[in-house]
Parts: structure tokens; C-alpha cells; sequence
């Protein structure tokens, strides 16, 4: 049997640490990527083993948008988790169509990211 991986997708390594403790406290296994970019390839490598994917909008290289377009052309019922300090209303017209499976506001909240998490993986 596949594990059960989250894809954690952010260029602070502050966050990735945060959010990756918090998951693996929840007690599924990680796997990171520190761009869009970065992103878009480790789901072509582990696609078949992601559950869901964390992903930040605002990083270099490719921004977390560009990456979910990527992610959805591959597989469209992947669950994206877009985590934002920072959401316009630009970003969430943009957003609207790829169907983002929930926001968490940075600094996310364990019992937010849990909740998330229960919900996407309960499935």
C-alpha cells in the first residue's frame, strides 16, 4: 500500500518546519518542496503517493497559482490547501476555478490544520 504523503509547499523555511511538525504530528509523513517549481516536480515523482497538498501562493521561481495550474493538469481532483498570509481578491478570482479544497491563514493554527486535514483525508 502507497503512504499517505502531504505535500508541503512554501520558500520560508520557518513555515515548512512549522507545518511539517504539525502534519506529522496529525500523523501522516511529509514530503517538501521549497518553490512552485520545486512543487510541480515532486508531484510528478510522488503523485500517485500525495493525499493532499499545502501550498503558499506568494514564492520564487513558479508562485503557488502557477503550481496548482501545473498540479491540475495532471490530476484534477487533488486536494490543494492554499496557505496565505496574504490573500487578495485578484488571487482568489484566480484561484476560484482550480477549486482549492480549503485556505489556512498564515500563521496557520494546529487545530486549523488539523481540522483541514481530517476532512481531505477522511475520504
Amino acid at each position: 500500500m502507497l503512504e499517505r504523503l502531504v505535500l508541503i509547499v512554501d520558500d520560508e523555511e520557518i513555515c515548512l518546519t512549522i507545518m511539517s511538525e504539525m502534519v506529522k504530528k496529525v500523523g501522516l509523513p511529509v514530503v517538501l518542496a521549497r518553490d512552485g517549481l520545486e512543487a510541480v516536480q515532486t508531484f510528478e515523482r510522488h503523485g500517485a503517493e500525495i493525499c493532499c497538498i499545502l501550498m503558499d501562493l506568494q514564492m520564487p521561481r513558479m508562485n503557488g497559482i502557477d503550481a496548482f495550474r501545473h498540479i491540475r493538469e495532471c490530476n484534477e481532483k487533488m486536494p490543494v490547501i492554499i496557505t496565505s498570509g496574504y490573500l487578495t481578491p485578484q488571487n482568489l478570482e484566480l484561484l476560484e476555478p482550480l477549486n482549492p479544497a480549503g485556505y489556512l491563514n498564515k500563521p496557520v493554527s494546529y487545530q486549523d490544520l488539523l481540522d483541514c486535514l481530517k476532512r481531505i483525508t477522511a475520504g
